[in-house]
């Protein structure tokens, strides 16, 4: 069948963007088009790191004076707006400063010898695509999307298995999911509810500056509640939504986002959500047609429980960030240095791939700030397991979800992404449910799994998590088409069925796999064997202690032993416990420590480290005496065997899901 309600859209993208003024790439596609008409009103200035006895910080009469001599490099009326995070500020340009002057006015400031970097303050959009309407989690014959919340389920091939995983879990009220977005439909059936640890929507926060973009009558403000984000004729004719939009009802997208990862479940309302114990917190991000980078990167790092210059602390930090917002552009220094800040937080950041204008190879490049490192980016698939002809795709995706999709020409769409939703056009009217389709969508999905993987092992970090969602992760089908198998996904080759630019998936283009929620959660409990303290090199004879104490296991679960050892030799204080100390060769060469935990069900992890013990100044080998080699637990040879059979592939004993 062919997708008709997902590809005619898609045929005449113009008509599309007269009434959808979040779809697809094609706004970004316009604004961003040489030096467009449309204005640039703001760039973020990183500065290098302060010399010695410097201060780190800037205080606002030295921004503006700041601001001063940077203006007068370009000519221009540079103001200072406000600090953004360390040696990070925005200022604001003169109106009507067009995209390309803005670039060249960025590259003239990065010449700066104080300035590490310049960005422009781009506009970022919602990532939803054209949406058809289900409020049901089983199939439903009569209704819009006749397989009501088939992702959910395990029916077809990209389908995240979330009913299985829930005879595990079903979440936990300790977990804070943030949903960074156009906010929040509190009395939404589905979200106005509580979870065992309270309310299901914690209070959140508005950070939207422009009360002109915010359209609630003020900037920055408690109240992430969503007054709707319509485009209407006469806000396209001015700044700052010109050449940025078309005319657009309200999208409630904020809302839509949040009940894919945690809507109420077992009320007898509307749909299930996946973590349903999970809390989510709204984060206003985003108003009329777009939101700021600088306003996002605020969010973000308020979120995850960092300061933000005039903004109250949060009281709730988030353990995950959902960004289904982004920009063809790529990752900018501040959207990074904020990554990796809130990253040291120990918060994972979710964030939809993109959707793509099939007419424009090049909008099929990750989006910011899914392209930024460490991010988690997600791609989106049909319900057979092929990439969904609007994703967007690439090297920085980390995995796969369903998106949505249509497969009928007429009548109900039949794969859609449920979502809780409201029918005003313009402000909020009665309250609704809808079926979605975009990268927006899979975004959640991957965030509501890790909420789940985490209420039954907390204290997992985010590069473990994802590891062990990536390695339970299915594999990509091969997907025909009429008897024909599509194309491979490969960003330099055009592909030739340009209508629906659909493809089939490969682990370099969309990720290690398909998300398996029921698989990554039943691994998630798994221990996981932490070494802190080490270093890459020693001098001869060098001491340095390390530590296995940050080591962690699933909830209800604790790890009963520690084992040490080394190769090539014995080089251990002791190879029992939590803690030892590694004393380098007075001969020099190189060492590996190997680290096994057990916890009281009897699972096992291990850790190794390679360290540098300086030039080898003698042989290594030893003539045998005949007798047991030692070295701790494992021994020599044990430690050496560890190594060839591949200690990567062996922990946790994950194995991957066909």
């Amino acid at each position: 069948m062919t997708e008709q309600l997902c590809r005619a859209p898609l045929r005449a993208l113009s008509a599309v963007l007269a009434t959808l003024g979040m779809c697809l790439w094609a706004p970004m596609g316009v604004a961003s088009s040489g030096d467009a008409a449309t204005p640039i009103t703001q760039l973020i200035v990183r500065y290098k790191a302060p010399t010695e006895g410097r201060a780190t910080t800037f205080a606002a009469s030295n921004e503006s004076a700041r601001a001063k001599r940077l203006g007068a490099r370009l000519g221009v009326a540079l103001t200072f707006n406000r600090p953004l995070m360390e040696r990070t500020s925005v200022y604001r340009l003169p109106s009507a400063v067009s995209r390309g002057q803005a670039k060249r006015m960025a590259e003239t400031l990065a010449a700066d010898p104080s300035v590490e970097s310049v960005s422009i303050d781009e506009p970022k959009h919602a990532l939803q695509s054209v949406p058809a309407n289900d409020p049901f989690y089983p199939p439903n014959a009569t209704g819009p999307v006749a397989q009501g919340q088939w992702y959910l389920r395990d029916e077809q091939p990209s389908a995240i298995r979330a009913n299985a995983a829930w005879a595990t879990t079903t979440g936990s009220s300790n977990n804070v999911v943030a949903v960074l977005d156009t906010g929040i439909l509190f009395n939404h059936p589905d979200l106005n509810g509580s979870v065992p640890g309270g309310a299901k929507l914690l209070p959140g926060y508005d950070f939207v500056s422009d009360p002109t973009i915010a359209n609630d009558g003020n900037g920055r403000d408690p109240d992430p509640a969503d007054p709707g984000d319509f485009v209407s004729s006469t806000d396209v004719q001015r700044e700052p939504f010109r050449g940025e939009c078309g005319v657009s009802s309200s999208s409630w997208h904020g809302t839509a986002v949040a009940s894919v990862i945690g809507a109420l479940t077992n009320n007898g309302v509307g749909m299930a959500g996946i973590d349903q114990a999970g809390r989510i917190l709204p984060v206003r991000v985003l108003g009329k047609c777009f939101g700021s980078t600088s306003d996002i990167l605020d969010a973000m790092r308020w979120a995850a429980g960092l300061a933000v210059a005039g903004v109250p602390a949060n009281p709730t930090p988030a353990r995950i960030i959902n960004l289904s917002l982004g920009s063809a552009t790529p990752c900018s220094a501040a959207e990074q240095a904020a990554v990796d800040e809130v990253r040291t937080r120990g918060v994972i950041v979710v964030a939809a791939a993109g959707n793509a204008d099939p007419s424009d190879p090049s909008s099929y490049a990750v989006s910011s700030p899914a392209n930024c490192r460490g991010v988690v980016a997600v791609a989106g698939l049909r319900h057979e397991g092929d990439k969904v002809g609007y994703s967007s795709f690439g090297s920085q995706v980390a995995i796969s979800a369903p998106a949505g999709n249509c497969v009928s020409q007429s009548g109900a769409c039949l794969y859609g992404i449920t979502t809780a939703w409201n029918k005003g056009a313009t402000s909020p009217g009665v309250m609704d449910y809808q079926a979605e389709v975009g990268t927006s969508f899979s975004a959640p999905i991957v965030a509501g799994a890790m909420g789940l993987m985490l209420a039954v092992h907390p204290n997992l970090n985010g590069d473990e998590l994802l590891r062990r969602m990536q390695l339970t992760s299915r594999r990509f089908p091969v997907v025909q088409d009429s008897g024909t198998a599509l194309p491979e996904c490969n960003p330099s080759v055009p592909l030739s069925n340009r209508a629906d630019a659909r493809c089939n998936c490969t682990t370099s283009t969309c990720g290690a796999g398909m998300l398996d929620i029921a698989s990554a959660v039943s691994v998630a409990p798994l221990p996981h064997a932490v070494i802190t303290g080490a270093v890459a090199s020693l001098s001869p004879n060098q001491s340095v202690n390390l530590s296995g104490s940050a080591s962690t296991t699933g909830s209800g679960r604790t790890i009963t032993s520690y084992r040490w050892s080394v190769a090539p030799a014995n080089l251990l204080s002791t190879t029992t416990g939590p803690d030892t100390v590694f004393t380098a060769s007075a001969t020099g060469g190189q060492a590996t420590v190997l680290l096994e935990i057990t916890d009281s069900t009897g699972q096992i992890d291990t850790e190794m480290v390679t360290i540098d013990m300086g030039p080898q100044t003698a042989p290594q080998l030893t003539p045998s005496n005949g007798g047991g080699g030692g070295g701790g637990a494992f021994g020599v040879l044990g430690a050496f065997l560890l190594l060839l059979a591949g200690i990567g592939a062996s922990r946790n004993r994950v194995l991957r899901k066909d």
